[in-house]
This record gives structure tokens, C-alpha cells and sequence, in this order.
């Protein structure tokens, strides 16, 4: 593939990605290479609320396992330019994450590996004049300059001497300092105009691209790949609580019940552990404790809840100090005061699991000897077993866990309100269909009645 000299920033091994590549390229390579980059991508998407350090690391272990660098990382970067161009979300999606990547890249480069992206790239994205230069300024010198000494340019180490009109944006709202024609702009604030930049010129691409690529689509091989890369991004699943739910009807007496009954396996899962442990790590606390406050578990009956959980391993005051402030914030008590919503099944399916953590699809993480373990263990059927571990190693996590569900609600299609189709698109939603199930009087306590198995049907 030739690529263009514009292509990377200086020496820095980033990439604005203003040439698009000119080659031939196999279909396999085509996939391939899509793939790995919605991998990394989708990665960091689910690392989105974990610290700077544990972001980087994340990134770097993945853009080494993917060989997302050079060549490969400017076809995938345009190849998902291409897929993900139909829709307003899509777009969104590909710009907020293609973002984030480069944001995360800057701040993992050397000081001289961000000087020379700053300038190269200064030189691509504003006037072509050659006699517009860009000077680094050393702070004495800067002082020499402008007569300005104030804290805000004695904290910084390095400072670009620029031509006011290719700065506007910080101008305006009074970042820098402006004398004889030329802006004095800290090294931060220049590559938050590089992303700004960036950002704009990537939306009005894919805003063109979206009315002008209709017609390679009609490649039946092409529109076939493509819809397999929109499947991978799908917009998260905004769950709504029945109507008819109480406030405060569950309270952590019932949960042990409940979770017997109707929570799907990545709750039981976590459940399970959290019983046999008496701790979750962050992400596992920060999932199923979104699960339970979706059910309709209050602030009050889940500090209650979680206290006695951890209760075998800490004292009162140590999980008051550590651990009943997350509790809080995820309704909305501490920090910003958000209203956070439970994790969709992307979203959980996404997450990265580590050792001694289990907040993630069990279908996704497990190999089909430890799968059966878990299904067994939660009393699936015999015969539905195999067909699940077949789906799971498919990558067909909905269909698996629709079959899960139909294993511990045998007649589900026989229930009236229960719909299968929305099972496997968010845990609250399973464990709504499932209290359906229940609360008809049709089922008996065992989840049997009289009607017929319909384990062989599809319903997705």
C-alpha cells in the first residue's frame, strides 16, 4: 500500500490520517484488518472509566497484540471510515473513540516524540505558506519575549511561538497570549487544538462518505463484511424499570432468592463469588451493583446488602472507608451526582476481565470445559449444553444466553408476556422477562408446567 509522506506526525508514530491509502488489498486483509482495529477500539471503549495508567497499559498490550502500527493502522483507521459512515450514532461512535486513541497516544509519547507530532502536524492542518513558521520557545526565552512571568508560564516547560490565524479557537477563549501577530501557546493547549482539528475534519468526512459509498455497496461481498462490522457497534440499550415496579419492593433479604430464580448467568456469576469471596473487585462491585439498583434495589437495602457481603472480611469501618462511597455514587449520592443506568450486555460483554475478577459475559471469557462447569452448576439441562458451548465458542452470546434462559425457564414460550426476543440485550431486562415468567401463576415453583418443551425453537 503507498502511503502518504503526510500521513504520520513527525517522528512520533501517530497518525492524523490526512492521506488515505491507494492499494490493492484482499478481502481476507480487508476483514482482518477492520477487525482488529473494532477490537482495540472496542477495548478502550470498555476501559473508558479506568484511570490514565491502567488506559495506557491496556493500549499498549493491544496495539502490540494487534500490530495496529504503520501501514495496518492507517488501512483499519479508513476501512472503519468506510463501515461505520451510515449512521448518526455510528458516526459518533467511530469519532468519540478514534479521539480517545489519539489522545491516549499523545500523552504516552516522549516529550520529543510530542514536539515533533505538534509540528509536523501544525504544518498538514493549517496554511500550506511555507514562510508561517512555528518556533519552540524555551520559558526565559518566552519571558524575553512578552514580559509575561505569571505561574501559568513558569509551570510550563515548552511553549510554540504561532501565527495568530491558525490559532483562533484559543483566542477566543483567552488562552494564550497575543503579541506582534503571534500566539504563545503551551504544549497542552496545542494538541487540544490538533484534536479539535481532527475531530471536525474526521466528521465531515464521514458525512460525505455516508452519501457517496452507496454505490460500492452494491458488492454483495463488500455489503455483506460491512454489516458485520455494524454488528459489532451496536447502540447501548437504554433499560427502562416495568412500569408497575414498586420502589423499594426488593430489599437485600430477597436477593439470595431472586438471584436463584431469575438473575442471567453473568449476575449469578458475580453473586456467587461475591458469596464465596465476601468481595468484588471495583468493576465487579460497580456492575452488579448498577444490576441491583435496576431491579428496584434501594440506596438504604443495598448498603445493607453490601455490608454484609464484605462482613466476613472487613470490619465496619473498613468498608465504610473503602467501599460505602461507591455504593453511594452509583445512585447518584457522590462525585457528579449522575444517575447511572445498569450496564447493557455490550457493555458488560466489552468490559476486560482480569484475575480474580468476574464482571464480564461468562460466555465470552470461559472455554467450554469451565462453561459446562458454570452451566451445570446453575442446572441446565443435559441437552442444551452442547448447543450453548457450540454458541458461545461462535461468538453468539445472545443466542447462548436465550438458551440459558429457556434452560431455567423450560416453558418459556408458553408463558404469556414473556418475550424471548429481549432476552440477551441487557441482564435487567432478562430478569424482567424472567419475574414475568413467575408471577403469572401458570408456573410452579419449580419452573414446570404443562405444556410442552420448546427448546428447539428460534427466536432471535
Amino acid at each position: 500500500m503507498a502511503t502518504g509522506s503526510r500521513t504520520y506526525g513527525g517522528d512520533s508514530g501517530i497518525s492524523m490520517y490526512l492521506d488515505p491509502p491507494v492499494c490493492e488489498i484482499t478481502m481476507e486483509s480487508f476483514r482482518l484488518c477492520a477487525y482488529d482495529r473494532l477490537k482495540l477500539l472496542k477495548t478502550m471503549e470498555g476501559a473508558s472509566e479506568l484511570g490514565s495508567r491502567e488506559k495506557k497499559k491496556i493500549m499498549r498490550r493491544n496495539l502490540k497484540e494487534l500490530s495496529l502500527e504503520g501501514e495496518k493502522d492507517i488501512r483499519s483507521h479508513y476501512i472503519l471510515r468506510f463501515a461505520l459512515c451510515r449512521t448518526d450514532w455510528h458516526r459518533k461512535w467511530l469519532i468519540e473513540r478514534e479521539r480517545a486513541l489519539l489522545e491516549l497516544k499523545f500523552t504516552t509519547c516522549s516529550e520529543l516524540e510530542r514536539d515533533s507530532f505538534i509540528q509536523a502536524s501544525m504544518r498538514q492542518c493549517t496554511s500550506r505558506d511555507k514562510s508561517q513558521r512555528i518556533e519552540r520557545i524555551l520559558p526565559d526565552q518566552l519571558f524575553k519575549e512578552i514580559g509575561i512571568h505569571s505561574k501559568f508560564y513558569r509551570e510550563r516547560k515548552l511553549f510554540y511561538k504561532v501565527p495568530f490565524e491558525r490559532v483562533t479557537t484559543l483566542l477566543r477563549k483567552k488562552n494564550v497570549v497575543l503579541k506582534n501577530g503571534y500566539a504563545y501557546v503551551p504544549t497542552s493547549l496545542m494538541f487540544g487544538f490538533l484534536k479539535q482539528w481532527f475531530t471536525e475534519r474526521l466528521r465531515k468526512h464521514l458525512q460525505v462518505l455516508s452519501r457517496i459509498c452507496s454505490g460500492v455497496r452494491k458488492d454483495r461481498r463488500v455489503e455483506e463484511m460491512l454489516e458485520g462490522f455494524l454488528v459489532q457497534v451496536t447502540k447501548p440499550v437504554t433499560y427502562q424499570p416495568p412500569k408497575n415496579r414498586a420502589a423499594g419492593e426488593i430489599t437485600h433479604r430477597d436477593i439470595a432468592c431472586m438471584s436463584s430464580e431469575s438473575f442471567p448467568p453473568c449476575m449469578l456469576e458475580m453473586y456467587r463469588n461475591l458469596n464465596k469471596d465476601s468481595h468484588l473487585k471495583y468493576w465487579g462491585r460497580r456492575t452488579f451493583g448498577l444490576f441491583l439498583k435496576g431491579i428496584g434495589l434501594s440506596l438504604e437495602e443495598s448498603l445493607r446488602f453490601w455490608k454484609l457481603s464484605f462482613s466476613r472480611r472487613f470490619t465496619v469501618v473498613e468498608w465504610q472507608r473503602n467501599y460505602a462511597y461507591n455504593i453511594r455514587h452509583n445512585y447518584g449520592k457522590e462525585g457528579k451526582c449522575a444517575d447511572y443506568a445498569p450496564y447493557d450486555c455490550q457493555r458488560v460483554i466489552s468490559q476486560i476481565q482480569g484475575v480474580g475478577e468476574y464482571h464480564s459475559c461468562p460466555f465470552k471469557y470461559c472455554d467450554s470445559a469451565n462453561l459446562r462447569i458454570i452451566l451445570e452448576r446453575y442446572s441446565i439441562a443435559e441437552e442444551l449444553i452442547p448447543k450453548i458451548q457450540k454458541l458461545a465458542s461462535s461468538s453468539k452470546y445472545k443466542k447462548a444466553c436465550q438458551q440459558f434462559f429457556l434452560g431455567k425457564h423450560p416453558k418459556a414460550f408458553s408463558i404469556p408476556g414473556v418475550e424471548m426476543k429481549e432476552v440477551g440485550v441487557h441482564p435487567n431486562v432478562y430478569y424482567d422477562q424472567s419475574r414475568v415468567y413467575y408471577n403469572t401463576g401458570i408456573v410452579s415453583g419449580d419452573g414446570s408446567s404443562d405444556s410442552d418443551s420448546a427448546y428447539s425453537m428460534d427466536y432471535v
